[in-house]
């Protein structure tokens, strides 16, 4: 069995909390941590578009130890969104309202 000083683990969830992750995959990998020689705008694991929805560490989305400043958000892209998600939610939403009470009391239509 092998033996872990509590050093190592505390060392090593310090650096898991700073490396920054895709937020749509969690990939981990050299090419999203800063100081890659090159800047990457795509997810090499899925694709996802890291200039809209940069790679982020648990420390900088908590706002841990004075992580830096939080990377914004192309404004854009959470503008357009936000709002059309919400409409189309709450289109459902009225729907489904619209046919619970139709069966409760009647459509109202002949």
């Amino acid at each position: 069995m092998l033996p872990i000083a509590m050093a190592y683990v505390r060392q090593e969830t310090a650096d898991r909390l700073r490396q920054r992750v895709c937020l749509a995959c969690g990939y981990r990998g050299p090419e999203v941590q800063p100081g890659f020689p090159e800047d990457v705008f795509v997810c090499p694991a899925c694709g996802c578009d890291l200039y809209a929805r940069p790679p982020r560490s648990y420390a900088e989305m908590e706002d841990i130890g004075g992580a830096g400043p939080r990377v914004e958000v192309a404004a854009g892209v959470s503008a357009a969104a936000g709002p059309a998600r919400r409409r189309v939610w709450l289109g459902g939403l009225r729907r489904w309202v619209r046919g619970v009470l139709g069966a409760l009391f009647g459509s109202g239509r002949r």
